[in-house]
């Protein structure tokens, strides 16, 4: 992947992380999704999403989609 695309990966990586901080889980969630759609491998995008979804909104399917999105592009995790 060519660099320009990771740094605007990262850029929505660290948007959403600071949205989630500061509690804004809507723009988090927002930042964190079009993080995923730059790179859709990304387990820490996954497992971020993921946690907004159990902790925040209660949507336990989706948050156990994420979890197994992210176990899938990291067998390791």
């Amino acid at each position: 992947m060519e660099q320009h695309v990771l740094m605007k990966q990262n850029a929505r990586k660290n948007v959403g992380e600071i949205y989630e901080v500061i509690g804004n889980y809507k723009l988090s969630k927002h930042h964190y999704t079009q993080a995923l759609k730059i790179k859709e491998n990304d387990s820490w995008v996954w497992q971020k999403v993921g946690n907004l979804e159990y902790d925040h909104y209660g949507n336990l399917e989706v948050a156990l989609k994420c979890y197994e999105a992210a176990i899938n592009t990291r067998p390791t995790l």
